[in-house]
């Protein structure tokens, strides 16, 4: 052991590495020979194993293979450039006006609203906006609506629930939008079915969605459900893309959901236009057949087109069909920023837990 050649000459023990004794210290190395005590590595001679100096600055002209780069203060800055933090990426600020309306119309529903067969109140947001530019439009809860076409071609429209002061938002029953329900012609279903989406936003139409869901397509369609198109901007708030039929009983006056998993062979959301902010939304695990859940398509620059997607869930079905075919959210040229979000995969046996509280 090296402790034990304490107080013993190196003229009787010679030095060994990691001797203790002072006369067998390690010293800067005079030849490319490395004696048994080693040496310090020097920028003249540095045989293989030599000590490193402890000292930064006498690692000058040392081979990194022999002194290894050790951080900011190394002064061989060509073979041991300075290490630096990787550059941070400024969060893209995405830069939108607050939606503002001249005045807000409150709709009541009576039974000429109302088809008998599906007891959802038909087109009556499309009459409220019609002719007008600037409108925000109040609904009853507990309704579904059910609408051919909402054209927003500049137009500002917010469309929300009527919540009353003395109402949670967590405790009613939402407001369902869709599609208008059509007999479908099995000859013809592939050609002319479901050629309008729900909701086309263009020119420099503006529309916010407050407290709904909103259905998809329950039949096979080609067309996305909302649709955005030149300066057209998409908003939606507190608000749950659903895969399922939802069904307001005749007898209980109550909302029910008809759980599918029909394949969806467009997006909930198509873009084109310029903004597309969805804060506080919920999006449906769904059984996409080749088709993305949200598919942006810019083509004025990204700085022309923007997404903001913040504190919402996007529950992401697995689907062997659509695997390597299309992604859940395909981004082209659009700046876009998520954060406060949460991407989830669900497998085909699962099922939401916002249809599950839906069924409650």
């Amino acid at each position: 052991k090296t402790e034990d050649l304490k107080g013993i000459p190196s003229s009787q023990c010679a030095c060994e590495a990691n001797d203790l004794r002072s006369e067998c210290a390690a010293t800067q190395c005079k030849s490319q020979t490395i004696p048994a005590q080693g040496c310090i590595c020097t920028s003249s001679y540095h045989p293989d194993k030599c000590i490193c100096p402890s000292n930064t600055q006498d690692l000058n002209g040392i081979p990194k293979s022999n002194c290894a780069c050790i951080n900011s203060e190394d002064p061989r800055t060509v073979d041991c450039p300075p290490l630096s933090n990787p550059p941070t990426e400024k969060e893209p600020e995405i830069q939108y006006d607050e939606i503002k309306v001249t005045e807000t119309l409150t709709v009541e529903i009576n039974d000429g609203n109302r088809n008998e067969a599906t007891n959802a109140v038909e087109n009556i947001i499309t009459v409220q906006i019609d002719g007008k530019d600037n409108i925000g439009i109040s609904v009853p809860t507990n309704e579904v609506y059910e609408e051919e076409i909402i054209i927003v071609k500049n137009k500002v429209i917010i469309l929300q629930a009527q919540i009353s002061q003395q109402q949670s938002a967590s405790t009613i029953a939402p407001p369902v939008l869709r599609p208008t329900e059509k007999e479908i012609d099995q000859k013809q279903q592939n050609s002319d079915q479901n050629q309008n989406p729900l909701i086309h936003i263009y020119g420099n139409g503006d529309i916010q969605i407050k407290q709904f869901i909103v259905e998809h397509f329950q039949h096979e369609s080609n067309q996305p459900l909302l649709l955005s198109d030149e300066d057209g901007v998409l908003r939606l708030d507190n608000v749950t893309l659903s895969k399922d039929k939802h069904v307001k009983d005749k007898q209980t006056g109550v909302i029910q959901l008809q759980s599918t998993n029909n394949q969806i062979t467009t997006p909930y959301i198509e873009a084109r236009g310029k903004l597309v902010v969805l804060q506080n939304v919920i999006i449906e695990a769904s059984n996409f057949e080749s088709s993305s859940g949200i598919l942006l398509k810019g083509s004025k620059g990204s700085n022309n087109h923007q997404l903001l997607i913040e504190r919402s869930k996007l529950y992401v079905q697995s689907n062997e069909n659509n695997q390597g075919i299309n992604s859940f959210l395909d981004i082209n040229g659009f700046t876009s920023v998520i954060k406060a979000s949460n991407f989830q995969g669900i497998n085909n046996k699962q099922q939401h837990a916002n249809s599950e509280n839906n069924k409650k």
